[in-house]
């Protein structure tokens, strides 16, 4: 019997494979709705992050932002350090993960 290839959403991609040039990377925050917005209005550059996904349940607002592929490396520093400064905790995911990320 053979073993099925694990699902598309488990399976990662090196590093050095060219495939990685076609990642999607996210940035995920969850917080207070009115901190998410001052945040999304002051500090996101609005060329390089599209906003996918924006949703508030039980007072928590939650916003998944996609970067876009030309995106400067200091922007997603920025958008990070900036969020961080108002608390919020941030996450990045890429999509398909990347084998040699560290995943929390």
């Amino acid at each position: 019997m053979q073993a099925l290839p694990a699902p598309v959403s488990q399976q990662c991609v090196k590093a050095d494979d060219p495939a990685a040039d076609n990642v999607h990377l996210y940035v995920v925050v969850e917080g207070r709705p009115e901190t998410i917005e001052a945040w999304l209005k002051e500090d996101r550059p609005n060329s390089d992050f599209a906003v996918e996904s924006d949703a508030t349940k039980n007072g928590v607002r939650s916003v998944r932002l996609l970067a876009n592929r030309t995106a400067p490396y200091r922007e997603l520093g920025r958008l990070i350090y900036s969020g961080q400064k108002r608390g919020l905790p941030l996450k990045i995911q890429t999509v398909p993960s990347i084998c040699e990320a560290k995943e929390d």
